[in-house]
């Protein structure tokens, strides 16, 4: 979708995936710099931001998807963990389900720690005595 709503408005979109590495992802960003990019959206491999000021001094706007980073004062997009957690929890819960499992991301970034605080609150809110939690 990005893609399609880049090339409708005269943009190439370039594809960069760190596979979680940092070390690779700051390479990208050198090679973005490098070519002169106007505008980055930026799903991040860790909660680490330092990097992501070179592009910041560069004047290149950035949005970071999924990540907080208050620090960095750029635009973000964020799920509503919580709120979808929350949901399908207790949807699960509902339709008779008692071992849930959330499986996440490491527990250092904000969504996935956020994905398991509320299925423990989702879990433990309607749990039964053959709830079983498993995190």
């Amino acid at each position: 979708m990005v893609e399609d709503v880049g090339f409708d408005s005269d943009y190439s979109v370039i594809l960069c995936n760190s596979d979680g590495n940092l070390d690779k992802e700051m390479s990208y960003i050198d090679v973005l710099l490098a070519r002169q990019v106007e505008r980055i959206i930026f799903i991040a491999s860790g909660s680490q931001s330092e990097h992501l000021r070179l592009l910041i001094n560069e004047r290149i706007p950035v949005v970071v998807a999924d990540r907080e980073m208050p620090d960095l004062g750029v635009d973000l997009v964020l799920v509503d963990n919580f709120g979808g957690g929350d949901e399908a929890t207790k949807y699960l819960l509902e339709l008779g389900h008692r071992r849930i499992s959330c499986i996440t991301g490491p527990s250092d970034i904000t969504p996935s720690a956020e994905r398991i605080n509320v299925y423990g609150q989702g879990v433990r809110s309607s749990m039964s005595p053959s709830t079983r939690i498993l995190l």
